[in-house]
C-alpha cells in the first residue's frame, strides 16, 4: 500500500527548513519514488491544505489561486497522478485544525494511502519563548509587547494533548509519531532524523542547506521589542539586528515565566508522556540555566552607536 507522510508541525520546530529541503531537493525526492508534490504548495509547503483545514478561508482566496476548484480536489487529482510510492505533505499550520469532520474528510479521501503523522513538539516554555522571538524579530509582525503581554495574548494550542486528541480519533495513535524536538536538536538535525526515520531514500543524494540566521540574546530581543514601536527603514532593522546578535550576553530574563507556562500544561503533558512516550515535563523539572549575567560592553555600545545614525519617527 502507497503511504501519505503528513507532517502536521509544529511551529518553531524547524518546518520552514524541514520544507524548503523538501522542496528544494523535490526532483531527486521523485527519482526515489518519494513526491513532496510542489504543485499545491505555497512558499515552498502545503499551506493551502493547512489553511483548509484550519479553516483560513481569507488567505485561501488571496494566495491559491485553484481555491474554487477545492484544496482536497486538488490534491486528491495530483496525488492519484503519482507514481511514487511515498507522498509527502507539510504544513505547520495543520496542527491548528479544531475541525474533526475535515480530518475525517481528508483520511477518508485517500482511504487507499496509509498515513503515516509527524508531529515535532517542543516543551511550552521554549516553545513560547521562541515564536515570540520570532514575532518580535520578523519584519511581517514586528511585535512590540513584552513577553508577559505576550503570553496573555498568545492563543496558540500548546496543551498539545488536547490538539492532538483528534487525529487520535480519526487515525489511532499508532498512525502518530509524537517527535521532542529538542532531544532531535541536540542530537543533529532536523532533516536527517525526518529522512531517516520517514523516507526511505539515500540520503547522500540529496542537498542539506546551511543554517544562516542570526539569533538574538533575550536582551537584544528585548530591545528590539522596543525599536517596534518606531518607524524606522528595513535597512535600518536589518542592521539592527545584524548588531543585537552581537551582543554577547546568555542572560535568561524570560526564566521567571517558566513555572507558570509548566503548571498550564503539567497535566496535558503526563496525558502525553502516557499515550505518547514524550516526556516534556522534565524540561520543567530541570533548572533553567540563565548563564553568564555579563555582557560585552563593547558589542552593546556598537549598538547604541549603531542606533544614533536611525531616523526615529
Amino acid at each position: 500500500m502507497k503511504k501519505i507522510v503528513l507532517h502536521i508541525g509544529t511551529h518553531k520546530t524547524g518546518s520552514t527548513s524541514l520544507q524548503s529541503f523538501l522542496y528544494e531537493n523535490s526532483n531527486a525526492l521523485l527519482e526515489q519514488s518519494v513526491d513532496y508534490v510542489i504543485s499545491e504548495c505555497v512558499w515552498k509547503a502545503h499551506q493551502p491544505l493547512g489553511w483548509f483545514l484550519q479553516g483560513n478561508t481569507a488567505a485561501l482566496k488571496s494566495l491559491y489561486p485553484s481555491y474554487k476548484y477545492g484544496v482536497i480536489n486538488n490534491l486528491e487529482k495530483k496525488i492519484k497522478e503519482s507514481n511514487a510510492k511515498t507522498i509527502v505533505l507539510s504544513s505547520e499550520n495543520i496542527f491548528l485544525c479544531d475541525d474533526v469532520d475535515k480530518i475525517i474528510r481528508l483520511r477518508d479521501r485517500f482511504s487507499d494511502y496509509k498515513f503515516e503523522i509527524v508531529v515535532y513538539l517542543r516543551e511550552q516554555f521554549g516553545f513560547n519563548k521562541s515564536w515570540y522571538y520570532e514575532l518580535v524579530r520578523a519584519d511581517y509582525y514586528r511585535y512590540s509587547g513584552g513577553f508577559s503581554q505576550f503570553l496573555s495574548e498568545n492563543n496558540y494550542p500548546t496543551k498539545y494533548f488536547s490538539a492532538l486528541e483528534k487525529w487520535s480519533k480519526v487515525f489511532g495513535c499508532d498512525s502518530i509519531n509524537v517527535i521532542d524536538f529538542d532531544v532531535v536538536k541536540k542530537n543533529g538535525n532536523l532533516l536527517p532524523h525526518f529522512v531517516e526515520n520517514f523516507l526511505d531514500v539515500d540520503a547522500s543524494k540529496l542537498i542539506h542547506p546551511e543554517n544562516k540566521n542570526e539569533s538574538l540574546p533575550e536582551i537584544g530581543v528585548a530591545l528590539m521589542s522596543l525599536f517596534n514601536q518606531f518607524d524606522i527603514s528595513d535597512s535600518e532593522r536589518s542592521e539592527l539586528v545584524s548588531s543585537l546578535s552581537k551582543i554577547n550576553n546568555k542572560e535568561s530574563i524570560m526564566g521567571s515565566y517558566s513555572e507558570a507556562i509548566f503548571n498550564e500544561c503539567k497535566c496535558s503533558n503526563e496525558k502525553l508522556h502516557k499515550a505518547y512516550g514524550i516526556d516534556l515535563n522534565s524540561y520543567f523539572y530541570k533548572c533553567y540555566d540563565g548563564g553568564s549575567n555579563k555582557y560585552s560592553k563593547e558589542s552593546f555600545y556598537d549598538v547604541l552607536e549603531k542606533i544614533k545614525s536611525f531616523n526615529f519617527t
